[in-house]
């Protein structure tokens, strides 16, 4: 539906006003008036005003579906204020439990000072070394007597 412009609706207006000022009461001594012209006036103010009122009529429905709109975004921006205030608690409940983490989690230094598979295996060696250089000591010691 094409809405009228404002222009439009004032051009309306001053033609309502300019035939109101036609139809006011004049003194007349003598009238003579001519049925036709007399009917096509009021044909043509019956038609203004009808197309006015139409015209008003598809306003208010579109006021309606703006306020209807203003109220579904006014419901839409609080849901959104909702979302927004919960991702904000779980976003500060994610910081807090990486911030234990972090307090928890060893540092390049503790990592550094950690025996590696390699320093595993050498001790290991190491330890069977010691092992068999024990075990030929105990060999080498005199037996208790009665044994």
């Amino acid at each position: 539906m094409n809405q009228p412009t404002r222009d439009e609706i004032e051009e309306l207006k001053r033609r309502v006003a300019r035939l109101e000022r036609q139809t006011e009461p004049i003194q007349i001594t003598r009238l003579e008036i001519e049925s036709g012209s007399l009917y096509r006036k009021l044909d043509d103010v019956q038609e203004i005003t009808n197309s006015v009122e139409t015209k008003i009529d598809g306003m208010r429905g579109d006021v309606f579906k703006i306020r209807e709109s203003q109220a579904d975004l006014r419901d839409q921006g609080q849901a959104i204020k909702d979302n927004q205030d919960t991702h904000t608690e779980i976003l500060g409940q994610l910081m807090n439990f990486g911030e234990r983490i972090e307090a928890t989690m060893a540092t390049k230094s503790d990592i550094k000072n950690m025996a590696t598979k390699d320093d595993m295996s050498e001790l290991e060696t190491r330890f069977s070394r010691m092992e068999a250089i024990m075990m030929q000591i105990l060999d080498r010691l005199p037996q208790p007597e009665g044994e």
